[in-house]
């Protein structure tokens, strides 16, 4: 029997998951705007937003201090590269009605994870956890046939998120904190187009109806609200569902010192993704 905090977990995911596939809807109501713009607007407005947090939190010198890593910069960067193409892809398929490669794409990632976690971490599998991947994979396989082409928005969805969940396997901060610096790195670029769009009389923002406004303005929301609910309470499901024993002989990858014990910020096996899937699917 699940436990309040167990059933918190995938009450969590399940609801985080609920409101991403909303999302749609809520892209298609911003359909004529130019999709570059809808990103940018996304990027900037979740930044101030998280910035906000931050300061709330006082943790601007956790920040500081990770800028002073090249290598944690370095994996925030293609971190942000990658969620940020995710998001542009994602955007521009709803707006061509492209649903279905959408939902392919999001179904093929948790499978890729399970490949990053093999090769690049050299985890193994359980022979249910196999059960789990080889059913999901044939959902994959019928889905693709059943297209009749080759859905490369749904496999350029899945690498993009893949490759990001592979950065944040990597990371070391927690996940607000992250958010902040994936979105900070791509401030700035984001900032400055929507400054020469507007001074090109291209601009959207303020110059649409007022509920497209509001869309706009509360595009940095769509980031926050499930990122922010999913990372803090999925990892303390996985905890408590699935995380195996910590290795006292092995080091979590992005720790400076001795981190034998996981904390609440430092991700788990790619390999219970599909335990995970699974189990909310009861």
């Amino acid at each position: 029997m699940l436990s309040f905090k167990q059933s918190r977990a995938a009450w969590y995911v399940g609801l985080s998951y609920a409101v991403w596939g909303f999302f749609p809807i809520y892209w298609k109501a911003l359909t004529g705007i130019s999709y570059l713009q809808l990103i940018c607007h996304r990027i900037v407005w979740s930044f101030l937003m998280l910035a906000v947090l931050i300061a709330w939190s006082q943790e601007f010198h956790v920040l500081w201090k990770a800028m002073q890593s090249r290598r944690t910069v370095g994996i925030y960067t293609v971190a942000a590269v990658a969620i940020a193409t995710n998001w542009l892809i994602f955007v521009w398929a709803v707006s061509i009605n492209q649903i279905v490669q959408i939902s392919l794409g999001y179904f093929i990632n948790p499978l890729l994870s399970v490949v990053f976690g093999m090769v690049v971490f050299h985890e193994r599998l359980r022979p249910l956890q196999w059960v789990s991947v080889g059913i999901a994979a044939s959902g994959v396989l019928y889905l693709t046939l059943a297209l009749d082409a080759l859905p490369w928005i749904a496999l350029s969805l899945a690498a993009t998120f893949g490759t990001y969940g592979l950065m944040k396997k990597l990371a070391p901060l927690g996940p607000v904190q992250g958010l902040t610096f994936e979105t900070g790195i791509l401030f700035v670029p984001a900032a400055v187009f929507l400054l020469i769009e507007d001074l090109a009389g291209r601009g959207a923002f303020m110059h649409a109806d007022p509920l497209r406004n509001a869309l706009m303005l509360g595009a940095g929301s769509t980031v926050i609200i499930p990122s922010k609910h999913t990372h803090r309470h999925v990892r303390l499901g996985l905890r408590m569902l699935f995380a195996r024993a910590p290795d006292p002989a092995k080091r979590t990858p992005g720790c400076e010192g001795p981190c034998d014990t996981p904390t609440k910020t430092q991700p788990y096996d790619f390999s219970l993704v599909m335990e995970v899937s699974c189990h909310i699917g009861r």
